[in-house]
């Protein structure tokens, strides 16, 4: 027993899948692939147009996808399918310049009107003819699918690409409600991360039966369950760490060796000269610093020291390894408040106590504070599914300007001769000496080149103006990578001129030694209270010992520049985290609605889009009128050789009123037989249309089209009542089952 369109079917699962049919789409994935492809139009559409051409476009991508699926199941080649279809796109943009750039509709219904209607006919074009094509693809080629399903994610992901780098109030649209109720708008992005997942699998799935498709999504749904569960045991995510860096960040056990024996591994290794530095993913906040006083500094710039390099080792200086040196960097975080006395400046004139609590969002070796830090303490933590740990920091920092101290001694009378030693070995090679001496007498008058601390500054100013900060150099690979950088082309980035002016300082007999830690302009405060810091604000800078002053930070700002600055924080972000680490409830900032507001905006907006589609469903059911009275009426004024198909097809058209319709796999002659008991003249009018289709010509075959449609008409009169037959030709939409 044969079963009827089976061979078709196994002839077309034969053909190649890019140039013949494949079996058609099953409905149900076919109405989930269209509502994908709508949803993917709306939301790459949302930002470039009127909500109005947004849901037509919508509309538009969903019917191309049908089209799509409808031209894939057909013999016709993709290669001769898909050039007309891509025509839309420019028949479209022709239209939009038309309709907006030419005088006539602008005339007729304003200047608005007319630039609305030339996007909603390019844009509805464009989602039309990219969905067509798209699934046209995909279904005839199995790779597309991939490339449909980017796309689609990328719609997905378009609307949330601003929350990149931890701005975790970004976007707005998202964020803005939740965090006017004190919500985290991080667990709403992770929803969305597990809808655009379900989206995703809808669109690959390709069953046949609606329980296959609910087995698939529980097993989805139980994945995203468990990533759920990890989620709460382990915490939020958080930004990814700078790569490499200046050693600032990391575990604090990668630091345990060098806490025992102040030095071993520890940071020694992190403080590398790297050519063609690469900072692009730096971006990412890491901390949040909260200033109890009102401090603003002398230099305009905040310095939070965290690490110290001052031993010499034969190339580059790395972390001391000597117990007494560098005694005022803290080597772990506090359990309870800790105070170190040792190498800590005195509180005079020139410095001031600052309290600060800093917040990290990400791992680091050890403990940062502002500059001149004598003093850290624990802290509570508001929110560890956000910040990794936070503690408190007492700093003597600068009150006064440099020039203040210029008559300073430097050093400190009571280091021994080894820790002299220590903080003023540098390079054996004669050169640091030569421009040491040749910059002092070149840039200080006769009366100043006496005083240690001005011939700091000269050394200073003299590799500001002279040097180029680039991140592209190439000094890693050289025995001595800042003589390299120095008596070359002076091309280099924080690490090669800290380097540079710590060892001209040493050769002057002057104590010096390299920070490392952040440096973030006091601008970037904006009059609050919090300061957020990125990887990008890295940074290292030389400093040398004023006796009763304690270590000042004397930092080389080279005045050219091959690389743009980092970017000032995100206000609004600064301002979210900074309340966090407080352990309040952010509530809506200047300009933002009130949760009250947005509901009544979204109300608005839900009420605009129900009228936007109700008319949209109007125009499309006008459209449906038009043609079905189209196919109704033209074969009353169609020539006799056309009589065949289209009076075949209204009587198509007048049974699926009633429900009759030629099923899929089914054959003309098979349906007609089928509906005989109704209409038994069907079957002559079905033999009449297959004899002009076949080629046979001749005006009878007209004459004989005619008459069988009327006898059909009669026969559907007679069979069904009155009420039904109006019934059905209300029924607009009814020839879409004609087949």
């Amino acid at each position: 027993m044969t079963v009827p369109g089976a061979h078709s079917d196994l002839q077309q699962a034969s053909l190649p899948r890019d140039r013949g049919p494949r079996v058609p789409v099953p409905r149900l994935s076919l109405a989930i692939r269209m509502a994908v492809h709508a949803l993917a139009g709306f939301l790459w559409l949302y930002p470039l147009t009127t909500p109005f051409a947004v849901l037509v476009s919508a509309a538009c991508a969903a019917f191309g996808a049908g089209l799509g699926a409808a031209i894939a199941a057909t013999r016709l080649r993709s290669f001769a399918c898909i050039p007309i279809v891509l025509l839309l796109i420019p028949l479209g943009s022709l239209l939009n310049y038309l309709v907006s750039s030419t005088e006539i509709v602008p005339f007729l219904l304003g200047p608005t009107s007319a630039v609305v209607i030339g996007e909603i006919a390019f844009f509805s074009l464009a989602a039309l003819s990219t969905s067509a094509v798209l699934v046209l693809l995909s279904l005839r080629v199995s790779v597309f699918l991939a490339v449909e399903a980017t796309l689609v994610a990328s719609s997905l992901v378009n609307l949330v690409v601003s929350h990149r780098m931890g701005a975790i109030h970004r976007p707005f649209s998202v964020a803005d409600p939740i965090l006017a109720r004190g919500g985290d708008p991080t667990l709403a992005l992770l929803l969305f991360g597990a809808g655009t997942t379900v989206v995703i699998v809808l669109l690959l799935l390709d069953e046949r039966r609606p329980w296959r498709i609910l087995l698939h999504l529980g097993v989805v749904a139980l994945l995203l369950g468990v990533v759920a569960l990890f989620v709460r045991q382990s915490g939020l995510p958080t930004p990814p760490p700078p790569e490499a860096g200046l050693g600032l960040q990391g575990t604090s056990e990668e630091n345990a060796e060098s806490i025992s024996g102040r030095g071993g591994k520890g940071t020694n290794e992190n403080l590398e000269f790297q050519d063609n530095y690469d900072s692009s993913g730096n971006q990412a906040p890491v901390a949040v610093v909260l200033f109890h006083d009102d401090y603003s500094s002398p230099t305009g710039v905040y310095y939070f020291r965290q690490g110290a390099f001052s031993q010499y080792n034969g190339r580059r200086l790395v972390q001391s390894t000597l117990p007494s040196a560098d005694r005022d960097i803290a080597l772990r975080f506090p359990t309870v408040r800790a105070v170190d006395p040792s190498d800590a400046p005195d509180e005079d004139a020139a410095r001031q106590p600052v309290e600060t609590t800093v917040a990290l969002l990400s791992d680091h070796i050890r403990p940062f504070g502002l500059e001149a830090p004598v003093s850290f303490g624990p802290a509570s933590n508001p929110d560890p599914a956000r910040f990794k740990r936070t503690y408190t920091v007492s700093s003597l920092s600068m009150s006064r300007g440099y020039f203040d101290l210029l008559f300073s001694p430097l050093g400190n009378p009571e280091w021994s001769d080894a820790e002299r030693a220590h903080y003023l070995d540098a390079p054996e090679d004669r050169r640091y000496r030569e421009l040491a001496e040749s910059i002092i007498e070149e840039a200080l008058p006769a009366h100043l080149r006496a005083l240690p601390l001005a011939r700091a500054f000269a050394v200073a100013k003299w590799l500001g103006e002279k040097g180029v900060y680039s991140l592209r150099s190439d000094h890693a690979q050289a025995a001595d990578p800042t003589a390299h950088f120095l008596f070359g082309d002076l091309k280099g980035y924080c690490v090669h001129f800290a380097h540079a002016g710590t060892y001209l300082l040493r050769t002057l007999g002057i104590a010096a030694r390299v920070a490392t830690g952040y440096a973030v302009s006091e601008s970037a405060r904006h009059g609050g209270s919090a300061l957020l810091l990125s990887g990008a604000n890295s940074h290292a800078w030389p400093e040398v010992y004023v006796d009763g002053f304690g270590w000042l930070v004397l930092d080389i700002q080279p005045q050219s520049t091959l690389d743009p600055p980092p970017s000032a924080p995100d206000p609004e972000l600064q301002r979210l985290l900074g309340e966090l680490a407080r352990g309040l409830h952010p509530l809506p900032v200047e300009g933002m609605r009130s949760f009250s507001e947005l509901k009544d905006s979204a109300a608005g907006f839900a009420k605009t889009a129900a009228m936007l589609l109700g008319i949209s469903l109007g125009i499309a059911a006008l459209i449906m009128v038009f043609i079905k009275s189209y196919r109704r009426l033209i074969p009353r004024i169609a020539k006799d050789r056309d009589q065949p198909r289209l009076a075949y097809r209204r009587e198509l058209d007048r049974l699926s009123e009633h429900g009759l319709s030629r099923l899929r796999g089914e054959t003309r002659e098979g349906f007609a037989l089928r509906v005989a008991a109704i209409a038994p003249s069907f079957r002559n009018l079905t033999r009449v249309h297959l004899e002009a289709t076949f080629g046979r010509a001749g005006d009878h075959l007209g004459n004989g089209a005619r008459q069988s449609a009327d006898a059909v008409r009669a026969e559907i009169r007679a069979a069904f009542p009155r009420f039904r037959r109006w019934f059905g030709l209300i029924r607009f939409w009814s020839f879409l089952r004609s087949r």
